[in-house]
């Protein structure tokens, strides 16, 4: 197992960018070529700054300082109280926009009251936001669409608060075998081993484009999902999206999963094992609240189960490529606690060898705007993890390393859809539970003859 590399600490300064609208499906622009200015050093001198202020005014009224026989003992006056005190410099930058030029930018239009309200509603969060970045030492929460939103409410719905895994998952003693992992990607052509930075996003046909779960609570489904899509190209398969939407409707609470009021991939992946296989989006196209006023976070309003391929195979009404789900495995050691001391080398073995599915804290994700979120900005304990997403790579060369991560906000969100989190720690939990799966290749369907009427309902 590989060691983490020895990182240094310094933190980096990335302007935010005013989020580009793109469709779901849409693939993501190329990465920003990422910049590590490194102010650290203007952190030490603040400090130091402030220490020697703080010396100098002790020194200065009571006239004394404890330096030995060779001190010379000198009273206070009047000039040197005031004298001009020494200035520290905030080392992060504010954000500084007008409500009016934050309306126009995200093309907001309210009425009187409305405008009032919201008004008060930015001012606050913009507060929040200065204060959070100066907290995290680097501008990483800025300004998107949803700054304007009441304070406590989220900008984009979780699904895995609350939806831990079994205890008959917990007890599955399932490790990733990385020999058969290494073997399929080579089967590829790609090889990362022992690399100190992988991007499975430079890997045609590897990662689909970047989801949008809309305001559905489906975030373990398209994670899980996104872990199939992987594994069905790395195993053999052509480049495939698949259905999100049967996973998020179809196997029940009795399963673990309840549409979109929640699941964990986990218990996504025991379904999609106990099934027939998994269809393409383009058989059952996702249609989970995509626009407001259709937001789901429940399992009423949840889509049914209409087109569930163990059904639709067996009579025949399906033709076309599914995946068939295997068993599935841990990256690392699952954790159910406070989770301080994930094996992070071997997840990023792992991570060489495929990208990894994995669930984290993501309450202050609505913010985040670019940058490496450090592991202080979250927790890293199972009990807070409530969002499920895909790690697809890391860096670990650079002045600030970074695990590279895939949401399913769309790629308005983030750096066009992606977050980087601190590398040398689990941060935000990305370590507790970090799944692979055992995908099979295009499996074709031979349907019998079956009459047009039969076929017309779908």
């Amino acid at each position: 197992m590989a060691p983490l590399p020895t990182v240094r600490e310094d933190e980096q300064e990335d302007d935010a960018e005013t989020p580009r609208e793109t469709t779901p499906l849409t693939p993501h622009p190329g990465q920003p070529a990422a910049k590590f200015p490194s102010p650290r050093w203007r952190g030490a001198l603040a400090i130091s700054a402030v220490g020697i202020a703080s010396v100098l005014g002790l020194g200065a009224v009571t006239g004394q300082f404890s330096c030995g026989d060779d001190c010379v003992q000198v009273e206070p006056s009047i000039d040197s109280l005031d004298s001009s005190p020494i200035k520290v410099e905030a080392l992060v930058e504010s954000i500084s926009v007008p409500w009016a030029e934050f309306k126009k930018r995200f093309g907001k239009h309210y009425d009187a009251e409305e405008d009032v309200k919201r008004k008060a509603w930015f001012e606050r969060r913009v507060a929040e936001l200065d204060a959070r970045n100066l907290e995290h030492g680097s501008r990483v929460f800025g300004l998107t669409p949803a700054s304007d939103r009441a304070p406590g409410a989220r900008a984009f719905p979780r699904g895995r608060a609350g939806r831990g895994r079994a205890d008959a998952y917990m007890r599955a003693p399932r490790a990733a075998d990385t020999n058969k992992l290494t073997a399929a990607a080579r089967k590829r052509g790609v090889s990362f081993d022992a690399a100190d930075r992988v991007d499975w996003r430079a890997v045609d046909g590897a990662l689909t484009p970047v989801k949008n779960q809309g305001q559905c609570g489906s975030c373990w489904a398209f994670s899980a999902v996104q872990q199939v899509e992987t594994a069905f190209f790395l195993n053999g398969g052509p480049p495939t999206v698949f259905s999100a939407q049967q996973a998020t409707s179809c196997g029940g609470a009795k399963n673990g999963v309840f549409g979109c009021a929640g699941g964990d991939t986990t218990s996504a992946f025991e379904v999609m094992a106990d099934s027939v296989g998994l269809a393409p989006a383009a058989f059952w196209p996702y249609a989970q609240g995509l626009i407001p006023k259709d937001g789901c976070l429940d399992a009423a309003c949840t889509e049914d189960c209409d087109r569930d391929l163990d059904v639709l195979k067996h009579e025949g009404y399906y033709v076309g490529p599914s995946a068939s789900v295997g068993a599935y495995s841990f990256a690392t050691p699952p954790c159910d606690g406070a989770c301080e001391d994930q094996d992070l080398g071997q997840l990023a073995d792992v991570v060489r060898t495929t990208p990894v599915s994995v669930c984290v804290d993501a309450s202050l994700w609505d913010d985040y705007t670019g940058g490496v979120l450090k592991a202080s900005a979250c927790s890293a304990n199972y009990l807070d993890l409530d969002h499920c997403v895909q790690v697809v790579g890391f860096d670990s060369t650079g002045p600030e390393p970074y695990w590279i991560v895939r949401n399913s906000w769309s790629t308005a969100w983030g750096e066009s859809g992606f977050i980087r989190l601190q590398f040398d720690a689990n941060t935000c939990g990305l370590a507790d539970e970090a799944v692979v799966v055992d995908v099979d290749g295009a499996v074709p369907q031979v349907v019998p003859d079956t009459d047009d009427d039969a076929l017309g309902h779908f």
